[in-house]
């Protein structure tokens, strides 16, 4: 039985220490994670064998990267591919993920060949299995990553493959090891990109064209060096918005608008007066992270309270748990008609350049998260890409999924608008939590105080910076 097998076993037992000892079952855990998983010593073992089996390869020339299943982790692993191409420009790069996000990655210029082939689950199935083993043995590769942790590739790569295998265990435990240190970025999208580097930088058989590499005796003295570099030449990710879904989105967009009844009447110069634009997104795809209907109503009334000319748009998702409905009900009618509800069911993609119209995206931990985050690219329409990223976390540590402007070790949303991560209080959060899929607590303590009047200050603030900007729909 190997770790993957074992993962269900530990998080149930990890579950139920803090079900019974909250705060002394985080300390334990906490403890047992620091000084026997993802210590410096554990990381660098399993560097030097993956830079061990990189020396032995004779050559480069195509590529597997493999995702995880969740919609956000397609989004953001899209940097280990950035990366990827800056060592190999001419390489051969393919791409398997969920095919819910095809409409977003379609377009991205460093990925050869996109295979959105997984199966909209949490966990692989044995179709998965069968479907990466034929796509690993059709094409293969020089070079496969894996970035699933419930993925156990060894099922299916024989022996030869297995040595041309790189697992996703440096990056996990790297951003692991990072949170314990406030002053070091353990965001993931920087951390896939980060990850690459650490793999390549010191390999003499690789002719890099990046100028910013670190070697191996200079990361070795100052850990934080090669962050700092790779930090000021790594933005984030892109998604890529096609000329049917910008359509579709803004169709969608000036519908509600005009219902509302805000664009009635024309400037003088032919232009619509643009209002602040906020757009909520109420459910995640875990209990975990789902904030709590209270916080949501009480922190949606405020923003209802602020002014006459937000318009605050509703988002009816991506998931089933109906929280959406249930916030409404709880809102007076006179707020429910202040409320833009955006339709439902909408793909992610449309979604996403919808999101584009926002100035304010508030959100929990989920995929429209990193969606919003991330640089949108159209080839024929200009995007704004000025959205502000409210995002709010329980279970999920948010300098690991999260991106904030201001805060110290936390990795900023590729937007031309600040970035915010709020974390509510747990007394029994520790590092199992991370894998929100395998926690089986009986009671939701994640969420177990959030502090709203700190959210509605820096989103009155950032709307009164808006004031002066004039900008028309």
């Amino acid at each position: 039985m190997n770790l993957i097998d074992l993962n269900p076993v530990m998080f149930r037992l990890s579950s139920l220490l803090t079900d019974y000892f909250p705060g002394a079952g985080k300390h334990f855990l906490n403890f047992l994670a620091t000084t026997l998983v993802f210590n410096k010593w554990n990381i660098n073992r399993i560097i030097k064998k993956y830079k061990k089996k990189l020396r032995r390869l004779k050559k480069f020339d195509k590529i597997l990267v493999i995702s995880d299943f969740n919609l956000g982790d397609a989004v953001y692993i899209q940097s280990t591919i950035t990366a990827l191409r800056e060592y190999f420009p001419s390489a051969e790069i393919d791409f398997i993920f969920n095919p819910l996000v095809k409409d977003l990655i379609n377009g991205n210029p460093n990925i050869t060949n996109l295979y959105p082939v997984l199966s909209k689950k949490s966990f692989p199935a044995k179709e998965d299995y069968e479907t990466i083993k034929k796509i690993i043995d059709k094409n293969n590769y020089d070079l496969v990553f894996s970035f699933c942790a419930f993925l156990n590739m060894f099922k299916i790569l024989t022996k030869e493959q297995k040595k041309r295998y790189i697992s996703h265990l440096v990056p996990v435990l790297t951003v692991l090891k990072n949170s314990y240190y406030p002053e070091n970025i353990c965001n993931s999208v920087f951390n896939c990109y980060s990850f690459i580097h650490t793999l390549f930088s010191s390999v003499d058989t690789i002719q890099s064209q990046n100028k910013l590499i670190v070697t191996s005796s200079e990361q070795g003295k100052n850990d934080s060096f090669f962050d700092t570099l790779s930090l000021n030449k790594f933005s984030g990710v892109s998604v890529y918005i096609s000329d049917s879904t910008f359509k579709e989105a803004k169709n969608i967009f000036f519908n509600l608008i005009q219902k509302d009844k805000i664009c009635t009447e024309a400037e003088k110069n032919g232009k619509l007066k643009r209002p602040v634009i906020i757009i909520y997104n109420p459910d995640t795809n875990s209990r975990f992270t789902r904030i709590p209907l209270d916080y949501q109503f009480n922190l949606i009334r405020h923003i209802l309270c602020l002014r006459s000319n937000i318009k605050f748009f509703f988002g009816d998702g991506l998931n089933k748990n109906k929280t959406e409905d249930k916030i409404i009900e709880m809102l007076t009618t006179l707020e429910r008609e202040t409320v833009l509800r955006i339709p439902a069911p909408i793909p992610l993609d449309v979604y996403t350049a919808f999101i584009d119209y926002a100035d304010i995206f508030i959100t929990g931990d989920t995929g429209p998260l990193h969606a919003a985050a991330a640089n949108k690219v159209s080839k024929n329409y200009e995007l704004r890409n000025k959205t502000a990223v409210f995002s709010i976390f329980g279970v999920t540590e948010g300098r690991i999924y999260g991106y904030d402007s201001y805060k110290r070790g936390y990795f900023r949303s590729n937007q031309k608008a600040p970035s915010y991560v709020y974390s509510s209080k747990s007394r029994c959060r520790n590092y199992s939590c991370q894998n929100k899929i395998m926690k089986t607590c009986r009671e939701v303590k994640c969420f177990e105080y959030l502090d709203i009047d700190k959210i509605m200050k820096e989103i009155t603030q950032y709307i009164s910076s808006l004031e002066d900007s004039v900008e028309n729909l």
